[in-house]
């Protein structure tokens, strides 16, 4: 990011919230996400059931730490402070809330509100004997994930607060890695936004993509694996990427190594959404087709404009679905993940069932 300067370092002092882990819920390269609930804190109740996915009053959080061999790594220490402060920065119900990092005898981390609800890439496949299938939603189910995920974008792009640590104070923000495993979807059907690492200022050099696994290459656009300048029609090109996933059932951009991922990106065919999935509203077509095109200058400047085209594509073919209805998707479509989640909260010895060591903080 132009004129970015090392934030500050956290204080010695340790934090005062205390957490008891109850299990890993991702990993990534070089960090952990993990859930845990607020000490002292109890599920239960004398006299009424308790709700695993009441996050309110289980005082459920997840964390976000380094993994345990960059724990005193002044470089991923960085990297996550940055991170907390892009997320704690930004109130859209459409962004996954945060705190600024802490640092506690583990190191630093990050407290994130839970989301109980799978990630997007996970809602994108139906749990079957044995094995997870990639299948379309419906067009309704896919403008309500898509809108909300445009909302979350325009609130990151315009947030002042967000450039004024960084840089020079230039607008709009890029999220710069929007992939559906970095897209939460609740059980109350909400979609939100997490993993702020590759954020950056409008006109800023793209992150290294290829550094990435070839599953987040195929969202990147043209000109981030290009290396060049990032602006908002970057994330558009995800946000098609997306849109066009949901619609299809399938994998716009796949293959075996992230090198051949990439080349599909700048030059791959992109089969026609009428194709392969007849009638869908052709202004929804049209809409994606836009959001795809490789030449930045073409796409829809923003994610404001984009999500404009997408309700003036539906609003003479159905109604926006309330979020409710892509809940009973992630219900339907998640039924044994679920099941796993809502284990690791009421069953304490799921945290080492896991693999992660619960540790006593005095």
């Amino acid at each position: 990011m132009t004129g970015e300067s090392r934030a500050t370092p956290l204080e010695e002092a340790r934090a005062e919230r205390r957490y008891d882990v109850l299990g890993a819920l991702a990993a990534g390269r070089v960090s952990m996400v993990y859930l845990a609930r607020l000490r002292g804190a109890s599920n239960a109740s004398a006299n009424v059931a308790p709700n695993p996915f009441d996050t309110a009053a289980s005082n459920l959080v997840a964390l976000k730490r380094p993994q345990p061999g960059f724990a005193n790594d002044a470089d991923a220490g960085f990297a996550l402070t940055r991170e907390a402060r892009f997320a704690a920065r930004v109130a859209s119900p459409s962004i996954v809330r945060a705190r600024e990092a802490e640092i506690d005898d583990d190191g630093p981390y990050f407290e994130m509100e839970y989301v109980a609800g799978p990630s997007l890439a996970r809602l994108q496949h139906v749990e079957t004997v044995g094995a997870s299938v990639a299948t379309r939603v419906s067009a309704p189910v896919a403008v309500r994930i898509v809108t909300d995920i445009l909302e979350g974008l325009v609130a990151l792009a315009v947030n002042e607060s967000l450039a004024r640590p960084f840089d020079d104070g230039t607008l709009p923000i890029v999220h710069g890695d929007l992939s559906p495993a970095n897209i939460l979807v609740g059980i109350d059907g909400r979609s939100k936004i997490s993993d702020f690492g590759c954020a950056r200022a409008s006109g800023a050099d793209a992150p290294p993509a290829l550094e990435a696994t070839g599953a987040s290459v195929g969202y990147s656009s043209p000109e981030a694996i290009r290396g060049e300048r990032l602006t908002p029609a970057s994330d558009v090109f995800a946000a098609g990427v997306i849109l066009w996933e949901l619609c299809a059932g399938r994998r716009l951009f796949a293959a075996p190594t992230p090198q051949m991922v990439a080349r599909q990106v700048l030059g791959g065919y992109i089969p026609d959404l009428r194709q392969i999935t007849p009638n869908l509203p052709p202004k929804l077509v049209a809409a994606c087709e836009r959001a795809l095109v490789r030449e930045k200058h073409l796409r829809f400047p923003s994610a404001a404009d984009l999500n404009d085209a997408l309700l003036d594509a539906i609003k003479d073919e159905f109604a926006m679905p309330r979020h409710t209805t892509v809940g009973i998707a992630v219900a339907q479509r998640c039924n044994a993940f679920l099941t796993q989640r809502e284990r690791m909260i009421e069953t304490p010895d799921s945290a080492l069932q896991s693999g992660v060591r619960t540790r006593d903080r005095t």
